[in-house]
């Protein structure tokens, strides 16, 4: 099992041992079937996936799996949060929501007209079906359409002569606004050089993300559709329990 999240990883270990060739084996409390997995349809399949991490489902999804005979049990485990972040030398401190789903839309293009320097906004984006562009249309537009992304042409192999048009990643700029969740910026900017705005008013710290307060926060919840097996309802339990709350 290898994940690169961190609350995941940490359970793997938790719940691991060493085998003789000093690999990690899972003690079958962890197993194959305990993964992160998109929820959709899919989950329809008898042996796709046990239980499934991430935001919690919206009502359309939790529709179409109970038309599906399945009984989604929600258990929200942790807090997570979208952040939005400039480059250090961009004078803007906070956007409201408001203002950050019409910067998404379209309808503010300039950051003079959010407190900032005379310069274009450059709304970077995700690959759609992204799991951060899901929440930008999740908490930030809810119902509305984004611009198209900026794009940029990539050579899709150093052998080529053509090049394909992909969804811009973030570039350093000064008007440059980017998002993500928020355990993704240290992955993604080691050097520390983006500030990560408020929202609101409301700096997305620890405890501000912890108590809610921060407004793009959300749950992390541990989802299962069918009844478990003795081993990862062991795992869901351990998790729940004040040992994984510790880990968490």
């Amino acid at each position: 099992v290898k994940s690169s999240r961190p609350l995941y990883a940490a359970a793997f270990q938790a719940v691991a041992c060493l085998g003789e060739d000093g690999r990690l084996l899972s003690e079958e409390i962890l197993s194959r079937r305990v993964k992160q997995a998109r929820l959709s349809s899919r989950m329809d399949t008898p042996d796709s996936v046990d239980i499934f991490f991430g935001p919690p489902p919206s009502k359309y999804q939790l529709d179409e799996l109970r038309a599906q005979g399945l009984t989604p049990d929600v258990r929200p485990l942790a807090r997570e949060a979208l952040v939005f972040f400039v480059q250090k030398d961009n004078p803007v401190r906070s956007l409201s929501s408001e203002q950050l789903r019409r910067i998404y839309t379209g309808e503010i293009t300039n950051w003079k007209d959010v407190g900032g320097q005379d310069k274009r906004i450059l709304p970077f984006q995700h690959e759609e079906g992204d799991e951060n562009q899901r929440m930008l249309e999740r908490l930030v537009l809810r119902g509305t359409q984004a611009i198209p992304p900026l794009r940029e042409d990539r050579l899709s192999d150093p052998h080529a002569l053509w090049s394909s048009s992909l969804v811009a990643r973030y570039r350093k700029r000064s008007n440059a606004l980017g998002f993500g969740l928020r355990w993704y910026l240290d992955k993604w900017f080691p050097d520390g050089d983006v500030r990560p705005l408020a929202v609101d008013g409301v700096p997305p710290t620890d405890a501000t993300v912890r108590d809610g307060s921060y407004p793009l926060s959300l749950p992390l919840c541990m989802v299962s559709c069918r009844p478990l097996s003795d081993e990862s309802r062991a795992f869901r339990d351990w998790l729940l329990g004040p040992e994984g709350r510790d880990l968490i």
